[in-house]
């Protein structure tokens, strides 16, 4: 909840320490949801099997930061600075 609405008012940012602050926001509750989600991975899966349900949330929490550039580049070029944002949010 905490990073879409960073999201959201990083998109309706009109000055740098507006920008800032936002994105400051965005990264507390992004490092909440992982923190967030390797502890219920850990409780809901099992001690053998907790190590791939472990490894493919690493996976696709990779995967999201090797998109994430070439998506909101996309977008960004397609309609505008702000547009990423509101996709994210």
């Amino acid at each position: 909840m905490m990073t879409s609405v960073g999201m959201g008012f990083t998109a309706l940012s009109t000055t740098l320490m507006e920008l800032m602050a936002c994105r400051f926001m965005v990264g507390v509750g992004g490092s909440f949801q992982i923190t967030g989600a390797q502890l219920y991975l850990t409780d809901i899966s099992s001690k053998a099997n907790r190590a791939r349900t472990i490894g493919t949330n690493v996976i696709a929490f990779n995967a999201g930061t090797l998109l994430g550039p070439a998506i909101g580049g996309y977008l960004a070029q397609q309609f505008g600075l702000h547009a990423p944002f509101y996709f994210v949010a």
